[in-house]
């Protein structure tokens, strides 16, 4: 990722994903406050997700009780987050949201 306000490129670290709401966070080099602009295949990759994580513990249900529900829930759970952090990762773009902030 390219920083907006001091065109650094820097990466979004698992600890960085991890430590944010709703995308925001700090840009390590100049603190400027960002937020993640989203590409149109993140909205289908996240609808598509988000019917699996669905019909995948339904079925679990079914197939195993309620052990293969709470196996499924946790398998998905951290697979959502993998797979979500690396997407934006390397499909999103910093926006620039706020003026340079003296934390971080």
């Amino acid at each position: 990722m390219i920083c907006p306000s001091c065109a650094q490129r820097f990466t979004l670290t698992l600890a960085r994903y991890m430590g944010v709401a709703f995308a925001r966070f700090a840009c390590p080099h100049c603190g400027a406050r960002l937020r993640l602009r989203q590409t149109w295949y993140y909205w289908v990759w996240l609808l598509f997700f988000g019917i699996i994580a669905i019909v995948v513990p339904a079925q679990a249900l079914v197939w195993a009780g309620l052990p293969g529900l709470v196996v499924a829930i946790v398998s998905l759970g951290v697979l959502g987050v993998a797979l979500d952090w690396r997407l934006e990762a390397r499909t999103a773009t910093p926006v620039l949201i706020g003026p340079v902030s003296d934390r971080e």
